[in-house]
């Protein structure tokens, strides 16, 4: 791709670190004089081009609606012709500038809506996914312990290639014992 040929990388992961720094600045997660964080709303972050991954995102979309905690899901779909295929707000590659910052309306919503605990569940594979995370106005921010976790607030250790299930498992738990539900 035209965009790796190094000095236009160079000016690439430049503009990239530049608007996110300027989406960060100034952005506080945790508040701290609330003594109790009651989850009312949830928001996950996670890709759909991979089938499992997507079974396992909607299925614990669903467990949390059940739970009564209002859900909001975005994902991101590599192949622009299943966009419109999709029940879920989603953003593909035309939406990821050269800078790989993400832009659309289904993203900026996400990122300025207050989730009480936002999800993300690939966040260290891809710089659109790390944006829209540091980005967000969440509360709390969870997400796997890959790599580049600066802007995680919990980090769920995850072994390689263990299933999603297991990320959505011990994220439950820390939904019931950190955040108790409201009711």
């Amino acid at each position: 791709m035209w965009t790796d040929i190094p000095p236009i990388a160079y000016f690439r992961k430049r503009a990239y670190l530049k608007q996110l720094l300027a989406a960060t600045e100034g952005k506080s997660t945790a508040s701290s004089d609330v003594p109790e964080i009651y989850v009312r709303e949830a928001g996950l972050l996670f890709e759909a081009s991979d089938p499992e991954q997507k079974e396992a995102c909607i299925k614990f979309s669903d467990h949390l609606e059940a739970k009564r905690i209002r859900t909001t899901c975005l994902s991101y779909v590599k192949e622009t012709e299943h966009a419109d295929m999709m029940i879920i707000p989603v953003y593909t590659k035309k939406d990821v500038r050269w800078t790989r910052v993400p832009t659309g309306r289904a993203v900026n919503e996400f990122i300025d809506t207050r989730f009480d605990i936002l999800f993300t569940t690939s966040h260290a594979l891809s710089a659109h996914q790390k944006y829209i995370t540091a980005a967000s106005r969440a509360l709390i921010k969870v997400g796997p312990s890959h790599s580049h976790t600066e802007h995680l607030d919990i980090v769920i250790d995850l072994a390689e290639g263990e299933p999603l299930g297991v990320f959505f498992d011990r994220a439950e738990s820390i939904i019931n014992s950190l955040c108790p539900v409201e009711s």
